[in-house]
């Protein structure tokens, strides 16, 4: 699975798109320096309309799935961490594809 990883203002970041689901939605994945110093990953899925991506808080799918506590936050250690995430990969879907099939079925 592939994923690219960069620098960003605040540190090292890595970041993976896949699609979900159907309505154009996509699973990401994305690994970052938190303000607390914790290098976490979230899985959040959004819809993708005209080359513009929509979360709706409170109502798509968003989870923590890894934390890390490190010293120095390098290119190694987001690597790392983001490589645990996709590792899971098949779980994190099927927690998103679960979360929405107890909405659909609560409506």
């Amino acid at each position: 699975m592939e994923y690219r990883i960069y620098k960003g203002m605040d540190g090292w970041r890595a970041a993976t798109e896949i699609p979900f689901g159907t309505d154009n939605q996509i699973l990401e994945i994305r690994t970052s320096k938190r303000h607390s110093g914790v290098v976490a990953t979230n899985a959040s899925v959004s819809r993708v309309k005209d080359g513009f991506k929509t979360f709706m808080a409170y109502s798509d799918f968003s989870q923590t799935v890894e934390r890390c506590l490190a010293k120095r936050i390098t290119e190694d250690v987001v690597r790392k961490v983001h490589e645990q995430a996709l590792g899971r990969i098949d779980q994190i879907k099927a927690e998103a594809e679960a979360y929405y099939a107890a909405k659909q079925q609560a409506a």
